[in-house]
């Protein structure tokens, strides 16, 4: 092959600017995987809404009394002045809740769409970022 020929594409898919994906994304999934990237914002989202912080501002603790509570470090034998049992539980919920929050946004993860559209991670990146496939 000479270099004119390799220029010009010769054997190779050249890649220029979003030519490469275009054969192996439609605009439709390309689309879907926007919508499971803003899926998965609104899930890490509401899991942030749930992290230790903003449990110890709701209950007016600090974030490391909040941790030692979800890990049952404290609160069985000598809880918190002002926290009561019921207080105990509903904060230990929502850790639960956060964790479970955590773990449906990792299924929608950029290597996870990656793999399941047979693309690039950073396409998906780029796609989340609207950098790429900024028509959809």
């Amino acid at each position: 092959m000479t270099r004119d020929e390799y220029n010009n594409g010769g054997a190779y898919i050249v890649a220029r600017h979003g030519e490469q994906c275009a054969t192996r994304l439609t605009a439709k999934k390309a689309g879907e995987i926007l919508a499971r990237i803003e899926k998965r914002r609104e899930l890490t989202r509401q899991a942030r809404e749930l992290s230790n912080p903003s449990l110890g501002e709701k209950f007016g603790m600090h974030h490391k009394s909040i941790s030692r509570i979800v890990t049952c470090l404290r609160g069985g034998i000598k809880p918190y002045r002002d926290v009561t049992l019921a207080d105990y539980a509903l904060i230990r919920e929502c850790a639960a809740e956060r964790h479970r929050l955590r773990q449906e946004a990792a299924l929608h993860s950029d290597a996870s769409l990656a793999k399941e559209y047979g693309t690039s991670k950073s396409l998906v990146c780029g796609i989340g970022m609207g950098t790429r496939w900024v028509r959809i």
